[in-house]
């Protein structure tokens, strides 16, 4: 005598997808039949977007316009760093696939001529293959120059052109 049995998972652990496979099993009289379901683990992505807060006159670029060579570090829960990404020229960079948790994303560089957000952005992946996405603004970089009056005649020309260029080169400007 044999009977078919159809079964199916009803219930998984939190981070697992729930999978809606069916398996058939035919039993016969005194031999043990085992059912396996392969768990895949729940994973997801996180994406930014970078804007401009502000119109930037030493980038030519409107309020709002998307920047591109932004960088991020994404943490986990425990503070772990799991990826980095940078922002292509639409703006937007993607992680890779992240598992079910809770992140931190953390600015670490700046396009040229702004300034690094300083805040630091919680986000969640709850969902199997979600992405979750997080628009960020970086404000412009202030240039200020401050001069002392010297007697030109101790210092060369060459010299003052130095000093501007290198002010310059550290804040990673160009002339």
């Amino acid at each position: 005598m044999y009977f078919f049995i159809y079964g199916t998972s009803l219930k998984t652990l939190e981070n697992y997808v729930l999978s809606d496979e069916k398996q058939v099993v035919t039993l016969k009289q005194d031999e043990i039949e085992t059912l396996t379901f392969e768990k895949e683990k729940i994973k997801g992505f996180i994406s930014v977007t970078k804007y401009s807060s502000d119109n930037n006159k030493y980038a030519q670029l409107e309020k709002g316009v998307k920047l591109e060579g932004a960088e991020f570090e994404i943490y986990d829960e425990n503070n772990n760093l799991v990826d980095t990404i940078v922002t292509d020229e639409t703006g937007f960079a993607i992680s890779k696939e992240l598992l079910k948790g809770k992140y931190t994303i953390k600015e670490i560089k700046a396009p040229l001529y702004y300034v690094i957000n300083e805040n630091t952005f919680q986000t969640e992946i709850v969902n199997h293959q979600e992405t979750v996405n997080i628009d960020i603004t970086d404000d412009n970089i202030i240039l200020m120059l401050k001069l002392k009056k010297l007697d030109l005649l101790k210092l060369k020309i060459r010299t003052i052109f130095f000093i501007i260029l290198k002010i310059f080169i550290i804040n990673q400007m160009y002339l």
